[in-house]
């Protein structure tokens, strides 16, 4: 299992990100629609809807995306922070954190479209801290599926930003306390 004092501090230095798009980028050209942070440490989530920038609007959106998010365009237009705000108020918030998502290349791309650039900050996998936290062998597999489980009973997942990240939190949070 893994080592709860030395990594577990390391794993609660670490943010975990979620952000939803227009559509997937296999999908066409995207664009980061919402964003939400969540401090390993004390469980905090921030989320910012995303005004499309006007070249965006030309972008790809998917119907079945929003179907999914149940965010209009029309909503971000109207409600959404505007990007280099939201992009800003991300670089305050991670700097000198380990940042993980459970999708990171997605994330990535997304990341880099609010920067507008490289934005200078890595995306972690999820996946891989569960595992650093766990372990490695059948039991440390047994954990993160506990894990899981536990995450999708008390913080399922919404596909929308702030959940999502609840969602992870309550994981890595569950694994932290049970990883020995």
């Amino acid at each position: 299992m893994g080592n709860k004092d030395g990594l577990g501090n390391f794993a609660a230095g670490s943010i975990v990100i979620d952000i939803e798009a227009s559509c997937l980028p296999e999908q066409g050209l995207s664009y980061p629609i919402e964003v939400a942070l969540g401090d390993l440490a004390t469980g905090a989530i921030v989320a910012w809807l995303v005004r499309p920038e006007p070249h965006w609007m030309q972008w790809d959106w998917d119907p079945e995306a929003e179907r999914v998010h149940k965010i209009p365009q029309a909503t971000l237009v109207r409600d959404g922070m505007p990007r280099s705000v939201v992009a800003s108020a991300i670089a305050e918030r991670v700097i000198g954190r380990r940042i993980v998502s459970d999708h990171p290349l997605y994330d990535q791309i997304w990341l880099a479209r609010l920067f507008q650039g490289d934005p200078g900050l890595r995306i972690h996998s999820l996946p891989e801290l569960c595992l650093e936290i766990a372990g490695h062998g059948a039991d440390a597999r047994e954990l993160v599926e506990r894990a899981r489980a536990h995450a999708h009973a008390v913080a399922p997942i919404r596909h929308r930003a702030a959940a999502d990240v609840a969602h992870q939190l309550a994981m890595l949070a569950y694994l932290m306390e049970h990883a020995t």
